[in-house]
């Protein structure tokens, strides 16, 4: 089973290596997208340690939660994953 986008009502097909699909990584701020991916090289570089998981999946977290705000703080209007089937 393919993975696939962890956006609410996104049915988009990612890879194990992506948290969302293109489109809604675009959402997510800078700083935010920043930190996953230094959270993705610390997490490479010392290996799957407790410590650089944790903070990996909480980068991810925060790119989710980014998304999913603005989609409420906009109505979802336009935005990928708004509607169930877009």
């Amino acid at each position: 089973m393919m993975p696939v986008c962890l956006i609410r009502a996104c049915e988009t097909s990612t890879t194990n290596d992506h948290v969302m699909c293109a489109a809604h990584w675009r959402l997510v701020p800078a700083h935010i997208k920043d930190r996953v991916w230094a959270t993705w090289r610390a997490r490479q570089a010392a290996g799957h340690t407790p410590v650089t998981v944790q903070k990996h999946v909480a980068a991810k977290l925060a790119a989710v939660r980014a998304v999913h705000g603005r989609n409420e703080s906009h109505g979802g209007v336009g935005l990928p994953g708004a509607a169930a089937g877009t």
